[in-house]
């Protein structure tokens, strides 16, 4: 990130004590990357989508939505060049390639999305998975177990956070009909990948799902890697009336060391993000 804060660019970062020159981006809405103050005052550019998904709220004033992946753009006070890239991590998150700084910032990039170029690329990525030593589902296993899980033990989804529903939307190719308990920003992001169904068998409920409603299918990394390796991400474990089904929105520790392989001159910088 050094090179990045040279040329007074900031990505997911939100210190003012920063040149005013500086032009802050910003690459998804997880609150480990978008915790930028509610009086934030420098304006703060990231893409299309997020700006249809949070709709103008207060909290996010400074936001402008106008970056879209597979465009160049300049920064607005030094014109350095820079290409945004789709980093398939949820339904909005983007990457920034910085060319002639030979930084490619992918964060929480579920795949490879490093460009073939002649000199060495600093590359800046999610690192949360790189040290677990075990093997973790990958995200065809884990989307072949939701789908499974759906189909044959309990029709109900309960998303923790607006995340997954991009991987339930672009891995699993399923519709829903939305519960009561779903959150504005769930449905607006369900709406957006045309994912509602009001005659589907499944239904989508939220956070606030009551606990004595019933059975549902709970997909997150978090209770999995908190609990440690006595519990097997390849399969779904009951925990009351919650069925645990191993998915993670983040690269594994394989995807990173192929990473590696195929760019043995790149320089790896890991970020530090959590589980979701």
């Amino acid at each position: 990130m050094e090179t990045l804060e040279r040329h007074c660019i900031a990505i997911d970062t939100w210190s003012v004590l920063v040149p005013s020159e500086t032009t802050f981006l910003l690459s998804h809405l997880h609150t480990d990357h978008a915790s930028m103050p509610k009086r934030f005052r420098y304006p703060v550019y990231t893409s299309v989508v997020t700006g249809a998904l949070l709709l103008g709220a207060d909290r996010h004033a400074m936001l402008r939505p106008v970056l879209e992946p597979g465009r160049w753009y300049r920064t607005h006070h030094h014109h350095i060049p820079f290409r945004v890239c789709s980093t398939l991590h949820t339904l909005e998150s983007i990457g920034f390639f910085f060319p002639t700084l030979c930084v490619l910032y992918m964060g929480d990039c579920t795949r490879s999305i490093i460009p073939a170029v002649e000199r060495p690329l600093s590359i800046i990525y999610d690192g949360l998975y790189e040290q677990v030593a075990y093997p973790l589902p990958t995200i065809e296993h884990a989307c072949t177990t939701i789908k499974e899980t759906l189909s044959t033990r309990c029709p109900v989804l309960q998303l923790v956070h607006h995340g997954i529903l991009s991987f339930i939307s672009t891995h699993c190719h399923m519709r829903f009909r939305l519960h009561a308990s779903v959150s504005r920003l769930v449905e607006r992001a369900a709406t957006h990948l045309d994912i509602i169904d009001p005659s589907s068998p499944y239904l989508l409920v939220g956070r606030t799902y009551e606990e004595d409603a019933g059975d549902r299918i709970v997909p997150s990394s978090f209770w999995f890697m908190r609990k440690g390796t006595p519990v097997d991400p390849f399969v779904p474990h009951v925990d009351g009336p919650k069925i645990r089904v191993f998915c993670t929105l983040h690269a594994t520790a394989t995807d990173i060391a192929g990473w590696r392989t195929t760019n043995p001159h790149a320089h790896f910088e890991p970020l530090v993000t959590r589980p979701m």
